[in-house]
């Protein structure tokens, strides 16, 4: 128990290892509509004290001590802002009707994509004796008979891009120069980015 309270506090719940930040996560396009949250904050309602609590401790929970890889982390936080907004604009058809609308015109953006980025990656990479460096879905490819090392142990893989035939799959577009990008099936699962090492 403190091997893993302290691992994750000090390593994955202070976002190491991640291309990602909350700030991005929560502050982006398609998060818009809950711009009406603050509205929300200024007409206090009583009956929604606890709420108001359990949103506002939690939120600096997860912003403080959650890795922002992992977006279901903010599901309690949407259910409830859902609530408030709801209660907010329920009298308001022209804002519900536009934000039903604002929703519905991001998923159809997501219409394309069948399979999670690490299936339409291991369909593409052939080669089951090529290796791969990556801190995603690592046991998901191990179940798929490929060689995989964990990207977190900096100085192996460091040993290993030495190596032929070494695919690196991460979320930074950054990294390298990369030869595919694949998209999430839904909103929150990040694109996926696969470089190849020759």
């Amino acid at each position: 128990g403190y091997r893993f309270i302290y691992g994750h506090f000090n390593l994955w719940g202070i976002k190491q290892n991640t291309s990602f930040s909350w700030i991005g996560n929560i502050f982006s396009l398609v998060n818009l509509p809950y711009i009406l949250i603050f509205l929300v904050f200024f007409k206090y309602e009583k009956k929604f004290f606890l709420l108001y609590l359990f949103f506002i401790s939690y939120l600096i929970w997860v912003i403080n001590f959650q890795n922002p890889d992992n977006l279901r982390h903010l599901i309690p936080l949407i259910f409830i802002a859902n609530i408030f907004i709801a209660q907010y604009i329920k009298k308001i058809n022209i804002l519900f009707i536009s934000i039903v609308l604002f929703n519905i015109s991001f998923i159809y953006l997501y219409t394309k994509a069948k399979l999670s980025p690490i299936d339409q990656i291991s369909q593409t990479i052939n080669n089951k004796n090529a290796l791969i460096i990556t801190n995603r879905s690592i046991e998901i490819l191990r179940n798929k008979d490929f060689i995989v090392i964990d990207k977190f142990y900096k100085e192996q893989v460091n040993y290993y891009k030495k190596s032929k035939n070494v695919y690196i799959i991460t979320n930074n577009k950054n990294e390298k120069k990369y030869i595919y990008s694949y998209k999430g099936r839904f909103i929150g699962e990040h694109e996926v980015y696969l470089y190849f090492y020759n």
